[in-house]
């Protein structure tokens, strides 16, 4: 489902601020590319962040860097792993192609479904960064993982200024 909404409605904490964030890039340009993400803005959502290269024909995901915060959550280390390889991603990896299709990040909220840790919920925020050709690069994703089984299932496709 397709829907506009503002960060408002995202849940507080790292991932409401990494939209924030990327917001304010796209404020300045539409098409915001990785080289605009500064770390020395954001070092507060360092340990909840992950950049994830996009590679095309076939498209593939790897894992650049990612935060503390979501390895521990997860239970292991997905650094230079592409996303494929690992079991339980088959969502994730769609929605990922989703993104690089489209050019329109999306919000997710649903039980962490990959690793040894898949008794836990996450919240994420996935939002494209762009090549100077304009094709998504990059994946710039935030998540809160937390334990709060009561919230309910959410997906939302966030339309920006870029879409």
């Amino acid at each position: 489902m397709e829907t506009e909404f503002d960060a408002e409605r995202l849940p507080e904490g790292p991932v409401r601020s990494a939209f924030i964030y990327w917001q304010e890039l796209v404020d300045r340009d539409p098409y915001p590319s990785r080289d605009k993400l500064d770390p020395t803005d954001i070092p507060e959502l360092l340990p909840s962040i992950c950049l994830v290269d996009v590679e095309h024909d076939p498209a593939r995901f790897k894992v650049r860097l990612i935060g503390d915060k979501i390895k521990d959550g997860m239970g292991f280390n997905p650094t230079g792993s592409y996303v494929d390889e690992v079991a339980g991603t088959e969502d994730v990896f769609e929605r990922f192609k989703s993104v690089v299709e489209t050019g329109r990040g999306y919000w997710h909220d649903t039980r962490l479904r990959f690793g040894p840790k898949d008794y836990k919920r996450y919240s994420v925020v996935c939002l494209p960064l762009f090549d100077a050709e304009r094709r998504v690069n990059m994946l710039l994703v935030a998540a809160h993982i937390y334990f709060d089984e009561t919230r309910a299932y959410v997906q939302m496709t966030i339309t920006s200024s870029s879409g």
